[in-house]
């Protein structure tokens, strides 16, 4: 196999997870802004949520880029949270009092190492006295910073508007990632989407290539075959992250921690998965170390 230049990791549930699950943080905001903890629940707002994402998404897709007049992510997901609150339960009157108030609580809450966390193979945190989230990675050599060390570049690739800049900044991992962030928001595509794994790699100033001894190296539409030789995309989804990279060109690495994955994931746990995952020979890992050790194994480190 072909020595490892390029790796791309998602996001959500491959580098970030959030502390607490999403509706639980936002009964907890909701509560603050004085709403009824008998009304607004974790319960209230778990079944909420899917539905006015899904009917904010229906109504203004690709977080309002093309709403007239156009409209900024923080607009949509003011617009996505004051409709989940709605659904929840709270009172009309009682929402537009403190809507404002509420949403700005909560995208600032999610922008921030408040809202979510990075996993210890990524960022490693220690907690101080005063509950300040210092990033180990500054006392201690994480994992994305090895594969800097060892030639390899690194980039991020999620299906995200651009207020997740801001929390990979407030998390420490920006700066980690040598070749930046491709964006859905921003790229206009979404994955499985070959062509934002494609802007990927020309952010890294990889190019694809005709792998050399294919025996087939033309698809039915009469296209070469192209590859992105030693590039790897690691992320936790089957069909937007393995088999999306795949199908674009590049190697795809599954990741499935031990533990439970974060709400709104598009992925089933990994007993009912199990059996799809082997039939289709889906190459997983337990951990981004293992990553490290592929790379130091195919890199001759």
């Amino acid at each position: 196999m072909s020595r490892i230049r390029l790796v791309l990791f998602d996001a959500f549930d491959t580098l970030i997870t959030p502390r607490l699950p999403i509706h639980v943080q936002y009964a907890q905001e909701a509560h603050k802004h004085g709403f009824s903890e008998s009304v607004i629940t974790p319960a209230t707002v778990r079944s909420a949520f899917k539905p006015a994402f899904r009917k904010t998404t229906e109504l203004f897709p690709e977080w309002g880029r093309h709403a007239e007049p156009k409209m900024s992510p923080s607009e949509w997901w003011m617009m996505c949270i004051e409709e989940t609150m709605r659904m929840a339960g709270a009172e009309q009157s009682k929402l537009e009092e403190v809507m404002p108030r509420l949403g700005k609580a909560l995208l600032d809450r999610f922008e921030s190492a408040e809202g979510y966390r990075a996993f210890d193979d990524v960022v490693p945190c220690c907690e101080s006295p005063q509950r300040a989230w210092i990033p180990y990675g500054k006392l201690t050599m994480n994992v994305v910073t090895q594969l800097k060390q060892a030639g390899v570049k690194t980039g991020l690739v999620s299906n995200a508007d651009d207020r997740i800049l801001k929390t990979l900044d407030a998390l420490g991992i920006t700066p980690l990632l040598s070749h930046g962030t491709t964006i859905s928001q921003i790229a206009g595509y979404e994955k499985p989407d070959s062509r934002i794994f494609e802007a990927a790699c020309r952010t890294a100033g990889i190019e694809s290539e005709v792998t050399e001894g294919a025996t087939d190296k033309h698809d039915e539409n009469g296209e070469e075959h192209r590859q992105f030789q030693g590039v790897l995309m690691v992320g936790d989804e089957v069909e937007a992250d393995y088999h999306g990279a795949v199908s674009a060109g590049l190697e795809a690495r599954l990741i499935r921690r031990p533990g439970d994955f974060s709400d709104g994931a598009k992925r089933v746990s990994e007993e009912e998965e199990r059996e799809t995952l082997h039939r289709d020979g889906v190459h997983v890992i337990r951990s981004l170390k293992e990553v490290m050790n592929e790379v130091k194994h195919r890199n001759g480190l």
